[in-house]
């Protein structure tokens, strides 16, 4: 017995080092395991941190063109609104001119009537007051004969007289 209580104390023993050699090595297994798992994970953190700080980098990128968008967009709003006001206005001052263009059209003729008729009343003139020039000196030439014929008469009526005179 003492055969077999030794053989089982070895038994024991044997199995009392193998269990704690499984232990150990599932220990070491778990352990190594673990390790892993936790350089793994501080990986994964790692990359997710990086993640995390390109994403925001991303997000203020993303957001920054937003507001460059919306920006680009109220300034192309309100291109839009002022090219159609502008355009109006040009279309209301193209009429205006139009309207001033036909106004000066009708103006210039105006003015070259007036300027036709004038050059005709100071031709009208001229052609008047030479003919007052020359009636003004056939008139002096008539009153000239007048007067030479009166004093002629009175001649004659003194000379008539003088003989009717001298006859009696």
């Amino acid at each position: 017995m003492s055969f077999i209580r030794q053989n089982v104390n070895f038994g024991l023993l044997f199995i009392i080092i193998l269990l704690a050699i499984a232990i150990a090595a599932v220990g070491i297994y778990y352990n190594e395991n673990y390790s892993q798992l936790s350089r793994n994970y501080n990986e994964q953190l790692s990359n997710l941190q990086k993640v995390t700080e390109d994403l925001m980098f991303h997000k203020s990128r993303l957001n920054q063109t937003t507001s460059y968008l919306k920006t680009k967009e109220e300034d192309e709003s309100e291109l839009g609104r002022r090219y159609s006001e502008l355009r109006d206005e040009n279309q209301a001052l193209e009429e205006q001119n139009s309207e001033l263009s036909s106004d000066l059209k009708d103006t210039k003729k105006e003015f070259i009537e007036a300027s036709n008729s004038l050059v005709q009343a100071r031709a009208d003139i001229a052609e008047q007051a030479n003919e007052i020039a020359i009636l003004e000196a056939t008139k002096k030439s008539l009153n000239d004969e007048v007067q030479e014929l009166e004093e002629e008469i009175e001649d004659i009526c003194e000379n008539c007289e003088s003989s009717l005179c001298d006859s009696t």
